[in-house]
């Protein structure tokens, strides 16, 4: 395998910094407060390595925390003999590249790809022609591979119910996927949704609860077909046009068919309905709107949109308010951007994007340059290649977990590293089941390691409970006491348990019959925890209080409570006191 050596190529950059002979800009733009720390990290280009044509790429991950055995997963849209495209492998943090492959047929210049924390599962799609026995009522007919370690275990169509009759997919392409996760989708499952802009329809699949295979789609028609039964009159859209922001329960579609610049919004809940107008984002672009791609940054209520575009010298993204629907600043840079976008999951104060000359007259070296924000200030730059062609980035992808961007760039994919920042801590996806009055409930984290058994008569009326694992900064400076001075106490783990009554937004507060929860613990857990002293405790708003009720069997936390609220598993430690020396 080909490989670049290392180069450190960092600029560190802050907003209104020179970049060559052109300023780097941004609008003032009022940011919301998120609460995790991090530094803003600078860039380097660490390596590369031949990919066919690469478009659609996501990261997986495997155990728990998601911290081991990262695979990049990327669609490779090179045709073989056969003039089929393949689905490939590489090592994530070695970049050597998997002898496994599996055939698909290349689909467009996009080559969607989605990944599934819940299952540790990708699922890609591409479409051919499906006709009757006499070669006639012929339709588009879509599909959905789902990829588990490097294999697929399922190819299942997706439109067929909606063709069954007479034929209305007779063009069907994907411009944009997005993915709610098992235990974050109120309708109990994962739940895929694809944008089959030609239609204007929104096909909503529901992955089986087994995670095996399709259970059942809905479609959503957002705006009239502009196709005919021998052709359509559309503009394609090279980048994923959908963005889901679970915190608010809003999808976002960048179309450049209604007309250019229009984002719309929809409401995703059982069903799903459009919130507002589309917000009109060409009023505060620098030149013609020509969207690829829109992204969300959760918890800071912000839209990106890259406008992909460039007047004179400079290009733009705007960026829209997702609490109000309306535009409320925007980030300017020297050239155009690429349409193409990446924010940080683990820090959305991260947002990545690229730009280079897209007139050509002003950089005749045609630099691609990878530009990062930082509370939408431009804040490190980094040139990339030289001879970059508009169209040539297809997708970029950030890790939060190694910290590394991924690109698909022509016939390659470059790896980025953001030096300076710590490792994400990743958790499992949240999980909801309900609970009933005469039969009580089950609900369980989806890796094993947490399962709360609901008594009959716990609750007056069917309730929806949810399990949230993940940081507490609580936990982390507010230490309930240990039993001795001479030991210390240490947090393995938090988590929330929370609930509301079903078809209502009345908080559950407390169970009239006491929960069980069973918690699976690790050996990398455990290690330095003294024998017997795992105990569940629960925040009361002043401090930690254990559960007297908590008891150990080897790995197994058994533990009874009445509550609701922030939990933590916590354990003892000896503590270490250095000697004093006077001199």
């Amino acid at each position: 395998m080909k490989r670049v050596a290392e180069r450190w190529l960092v600029l560190a950059l802050v907003g209104g910094l020179l970049l060559v002979s052109g300023a780097m800009k941004s609008n003032p733009v009022d940011s919301k407060a998120f609460q995790l720390p991090s530094s803003q990290g600078a860039l380097a280009l660490v390596g590369e390595f031949p990919a066919g044509m690469p478009a659609g790429v996501v990261v997986t991950c495997a155990g728990y925390n998601c911290s081991r055995e990262h695979d990049l997963v990327y669609y490779d849209l090179s045709r073989d003999a056969q003039g089929r495209g393949h689905i490939r492998f590489a090592d994530a943090r070695t970049l050597d590249l998997g002898e496994e492959e599996i055939p698909i047929r290349p689909f467009l210049s996009d080559g969607p790809l989605l990944y599934d924390p819940f299952y540790g599962q990708a699922y890609a799609f591409d479409s051919r022609t499906k006709c009757n026995a006499y070669g006639t009522d012929c339709y588009q007919q879509a599909w959905v591979h789902i990829v588990s370690g490097r294999k697929r275990i399922k190819a299942s169509p997706i439109n067929d119910a909606f063709n069954s009759s007479q034929p209305v997919d007779r063009f069907y392409y994907i411009e944009g996927v997005a993915i709610k996760p098992h235990g974050a989708d109120i309708r109990g499952g994962t739940t895929l949704i694809v944008d089959n802009t030609p239609n204007g329809n929104l096909d909503i699949v529901q992955i089986r609860g087994d995670g095996q295979d399709v259970a059942s789609v809905e479609r959503y028609s957002y705006r009239e077909s502009l196709c005919g039964e021998t052709q359509c009159h559309w503009t394609g859209n090279l980048g994923n046009s959908l963005a889901l922001d679970d915190y608010r329960g809003m999808l976002y579609l960048a179309d450049n068919n209604s007309p250019f610049g229009q984002v719309r919004a929809f409401r995703f809940g059982p069903n799903v309905h459009s919130e507002t107008s589309p917000i009109d984002v060409t009023q505060s672009a620098l030149c013609f709107v020509h969207l690829r791609q829109v992204a969300v940054a959760q918890y800071r209520d912000t839209l990106y949109v890259p406008t992909a575009c460039q007047s004179y010298e400079f290009g733009s993204t705007v960026l829209v308010d997702t609490e109000f629907g309306t535009v409320k600043g925007t980030v300017q840079y020297r050239y155009g951007d690429q349409g193409i976008i990446a924010v940080d999951s683990h820090d959305p104060r991260r947002v990545f994007l690229t730009t280079s000359d897209r007139i050509g007259i002003y950089d005749t070296s045609q630099w691609l340059t990878l530009h990062m924000l930082y509370d939408d200030i431009v804040v490190a730059s980094l040139p990339l290649m030289q001879g970059y062609q508009t169209g040539w980035l297809r997708t970029m992808v950030f890790d939060p977990v190694s910290n590394r961007l991924y690109l698909a760039v022509n016939d390659r994919i470059l790896v980025v590293a953001v030096r300076g920042v710590p490792p994400a801590e990743m958790w499992p996806a949240p999980v909801t089941a309900p609970v009933t009055p005469d039969h009580g409930g089950t609900l369980g984290a989806g890796d094993g390691s947490a399962t709360f058994y609901f008594k009959a008569e716990s609750v007056a009326q069917t309730s929806l409970m949810t399990y949230a694992e993940g940081p507490d900064t609580i936990a982390r400076t507010a230490q309930a006491a240990p039993s001795s001075p001479m030991r210390a106490l240490r947090t393995i783990r938090t988590f929330g348990l929370t609930g509301v009554i079903s078809g209502t937004t009345t908080v559950v507060d407390g169970f009239d019959q006491a929960f069980t929860l069973n918690a699976e613990t690790t050996p990398r857990e455990r290690a330095g925890i003294m024998p017997g002293t795992l105990a569940l405790y629960w925040w009361d708003d002043h401090g930690w209080v254990a559960q007297p009720t908590s008891q150990i069997n080897v790995n197994t936390i058994y533990a009874a409570s009445s509550r609701t609220g922030r939990f933590a598993l916590m354990g003892e430690t000896r503590a270490v006191y250095l000697p004093v020396v006077r001199r």
